[in-house]
Protein backbone atom coordinates (compact mmCIF):
# COMPACT_ATOMS: atom_id res chain seq x y z
CA UNK A 1 0.00 0.00 0.00
CA UNK A 2 1.39 3.28 -0.95
CA UNK A 3 -0.02 6.46 1.15
CA UNK A 4 0.72 10.22 0.10
CA UNK A 5 -0.07 13.25 3.02
CA UNK A 6 -0.43 16.52 2.60
CA UNK A 7 -2.29 19.44 4.00
CA UNK A 8 -4.40 21.83 1.79
CA UNK A 9 -3.13 25.53 1.35
CA UNK A 10 -2.90 28.32 -1.18
CA UNK A 11 0.66 26.70 -2.67
CA UNK A 12 -0.99 23.47 -2.98
CA UNK A 13 -4.22 24.76 -4.85
CA UNK A 14 -1.90 27.13 -7.19
CA UNK A 15 0.39 24.02 -7.91
CA UNK A 16 -2.69 22.07 -8.67
CA UNK A 17 -3.81 25.20 -10.95
CA UNK A 18 -0.64 24.61 -13.07
CA UNK A 19 -0.71 21.35 -13.59
CA UNK A 20 -4.49 20.86 -14.58
CA UNK A 21 -4.01 24.04 -16.74
CA UNK A 22 -1.13 21.79 -18.36
CA UNK A 23 -2.09 18.37 -18.49
CA UNK A 24 -6.14 18.52 -18.71
CA UNK A 25 -7.04 22.08 -20.18
CA UNK A 26 -7.15 21.36 -23.99
CA UNK A 27 -6.97 25.16 -25.24
CA UNK A 28 -6.69 26.72 -22.06
CA UNK A 29 -2.71 26.24 -21.10
CA UNK A 30 -2.48 28.21 -24.67
CA UNK A 31 -5.03 31.92 -23.16
CA UNK A 32 -1.83 33.72 -21.31
CA UNK A 33 -0.05 33.47 -24.52
CA UNK A 34 -2.67 33.72 -27.24
CA UNK A 35 -3.50 37.06 -25.19
CA UNK A 36 -0.34 38.21 -25.61
CA UNK A 37 0.32 37.88 -28.94
CA UNK A 38 -3.14 39.34 -29.81
CA UNK A 39 -1.90 42.44 -28.29
CA UNK A 40 1.26 42.21 -30.18
CA UNK A 41 0.13 41.69 -33.48
CA UNK A 42 -2.50 44.96 -32.76
CA UNK A 43 0.59 46.34 -32.00
CA UNK A 44 2.26 45.40 -35.26
CA UNK A 45 -0.99 46.41 -37.13
CA UNK A 46 -0.99 49.61 -36.30
CA UNK A 47 2.39 50.15 -37.10
CA UNK A 48 2.33 48.83 -40.13
CA UNK A 49 -0.80 50.64 -41.56
CA UNK A 50 0.95 54.00 -40.68
CA UNK A 51 -2.29 54.60 -37.99
CA UNK A 52 -4.41 55.19 -40.63
CA UNK A 53 -7.94 54.82 -39.51
CA UNK A 54 -8.45 51.07 -41.09
CA UNK A 55 -5.18 49.81 -39.60
CA UNK A 56 -5.73 51.16 -35.92
CA UNK A 57 -9.34 50.15 -35.77
CA UNK A 58 -8.01 46.29 -36.70
CA UNK A 59 -5.30 47.05 -34.04
CA UNK A 60 -7.99 48.19 -31.58
CA UNK A 61 -9.88 45.38 -32.16
CA UNK A 62 -7.45 43.16 -31.49
CA UNK A 63 -5.69 44.80 -28.73
CA UNK A 64 -9.02 44.87 -26.74
CA UNK A 65 -9.43 41.20 -27.65
CA UNK A 66 -6.54 40.44 -25.96
CA UNK A 67 -6.32 42.54 -23.11
CA UNK A 68 -9.91 41.25 -22.57
CA UNK A 69 -9.15 37.44 -22.55
CA UNK A 70 -5.57 37.68 -20.65
CA UNK A 71 -7.98 39.60 -17.78
CA UNK A 72 -10.80 37.25 -18.44
CA UNK A 73 -7.46 34.00 -17.43
CA UNK A 74 -6.68 35.78 -14.06
CA UNK A 75 -9.53 36.49 -13.21
CA UNK A 76 -10.93 32.90 -13.35
CA UNK A 77 -7.53 31.92 -11.70
CA UNK A 78 -8.35 34.30 -8.91
CA UNK A 79 -11.78 33.00 -8.36
CA UNK A 80 -11.44 29.53 -8.60
CA UNK A 81 -8.33 30.18 -6.24
CA UNK A 82 -10.68 32.12 -4.09
CA UNK A 83 -13.28 28.79 -3.88
CA UNK A 84 -10.91 26.58 -3.27
CA UNK A 85 -9.39 28.70 -0.05
CA UNK A 86 -13.00 29.10 1.20
CA UNK A 87 -14.33 25.50 0.96
CA UNK A 88 -14.80 24.06 4.05
CA UNK A 89 -12.17 21.59 3.56
CA UNK A 90 -9.35 24.28 2.93
CA UNK A 91 -7.23 23.63 5.91
CA UNK A 92 -7.00 20.31 6.37
CA UNK A 93 -4.81 17.61 5.94
CA UNK A 94 -5.18 15.10 3.28
CA UNK A 95 -4.59 11.27 3.43
CA UNK A 96 -4.66 9.26 -0.24
CA UNK A 97 -3.98 5.66 0.38
CA UNK A 98 -3.06 3.49 -2.80
CA UNK A 99 -3.42 -0.42 -2.89
CA UNK A 100 -4.00 -3.00 -6.09
CA UNK A 101 -8.10 -2.88 -5.39
CA UNK A 102 -8.09 0.71 -5.39
CA UNK A 103 -7.70 3.96 -3.54
CA UNK A 104 -9.03 5.00 -0.23
CA UNK A 105 -9.32 9.06 0.73
CA UNK A 106 -9.32 10.62 4.08
CA UNK A 107 -9.74 14.84 4.07
CA UNK A 108 -10.71 17.17 6.95
CA UNK A 109 -15.15 16.47 5.71
CA UNK A 110 -15.22 12.81 3.65
CA UNK A 111 -14.07 9.79 3.85
CA UNK A 112 -14.35 7.23 0.96
CA UNK A 113 -13.18 4.12 -1.39
CA UNK A 114 -12.91 3.80 -5.07
CA UNK A 115 -12.14 0.59 -7.40
CA UNK A 116 -9.81 0.66 -10.06
CA UNK A 117 -12.74 0.08 -12.01
CA UNK A 118 -14.09 3.68 -11.46
CA UNK A 119 -10.53 5.52 -11.95
CA UNK A 120 -10.76 7.25 -15.58
CA UNK A 121 -7.06 8.19 -15.59
CA UNK A 122 -4.12 8.61 -13.98
CA UNK A 123 -2.12 11.38 -15.19
CA UNK A 124 1.42 12.40 -14.25
CA UNK A 125 1.76 16.41 -14.30
CA UNK A 126 4.99 18.70 -13.60
CA UNK A 127 4.58 18.64 -9.89
CA UNK A 128 1.63 16.00 -9.16
CA UNK A 129 -0.03 12.71 -9.42
CA UNK A 130 -3.86 13.55 -10.94
CA UNK A 131 -6.58 10.76 -10.50
CA UNK A 132 -8.97 11.60 -12.64
CA UNK A 133 -12.19 9.88 -11.31
CA UNK A 134 -14.76 10.92 -13.51
CA UNK A 135 -14.80 14.12 -16.21
CA UNK A 136 -14.56 16.82 -14.22
CA UNK A 137 -13.99 15.10 -10.16
CA UNK A 138 -10.13 14.44 -9.69
CA UNK A 139 -7.33 14.44 -6.83
CA UNK A 140 -4.58 16.04 -7.35
CA UNK A 141 -1.49 14.87 -5.29
CA UNK A 142 1.72 16.32 -5.03
CA UNK A 143 5.18 14.14 -5.46
CA UNK A 144 5.87 15.71 -2.24
CA UNK A 145 2.83 13.54 -0.50
CA UNK A 146 4.52 10.47 -1.46
CA UNK A 147 7.17 8.79 1.26
CA UNK A 148 9.35 7.81 -1.54
CA UNK A 149 10.10 9.31 -5.39
CA UNK A 150 9.24 6.08 -6.69
CA UNK A 151 5.57 5.95 -5.12
CA UNK A 152 3.88 7.53 -8.04
CA UNK A 153 5.33 5.00 -10.70
CA UNK A 154 4.20 2.55 -8.41
CA UNK A 155 0.36 3.96 -8.71
CA UNK A 156 0.88 4.22 -12.59
CA UNK A 157 1.34 0.27 -12.54
CA UNK A 158 -1.28 -0.51 -9.85
CA UNK A 159 -4.10 1.32 -12.48
CA UNK A 160 -2.13 -0.41 -15.44
CA UNK A 161 -2.43 -3.78 -14.28
CA UNK A 162 -6.21 -3.10 -12.72
CA UNK A 163 -6.80 -3.06 -16.42
CA UNK A 164 -6.36 0.55 -17.93
CA UNK A 165 -5.14 0.88 -20.84
CA UNK A 166 -2.08 2.49 -21.61
CA UNK A 167 -3.54 5.82 -23.49
CA UNK A 168 -5.08 6.35 -19.83
CA UNK A 169 -1.46 6.80 -18.72
CA UNK A 170 -0.97 9.94 -19.70
CA UNK A 171 2.85 12.13 -18.57
CA UNK A 172 2.72 15.72 -19.40
CA UNK A 173 5.20 17.50 -21.71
Amino acid sequence: MITARWTLSRGYNRQAWKDLLATRARFRRWSVSGAVSLITVGLVIALMSGFEQTGVRVALYSCAFGLAHLVWHYWDRARWLRMMMTAPSADGAVEVSFAPSGLSMRGPTSRGEVSWAGVEAVIRGRRGLIVVLQHGILIYVPFGAFQAAADADAVFRMHAEAGSTEAQLVAAR
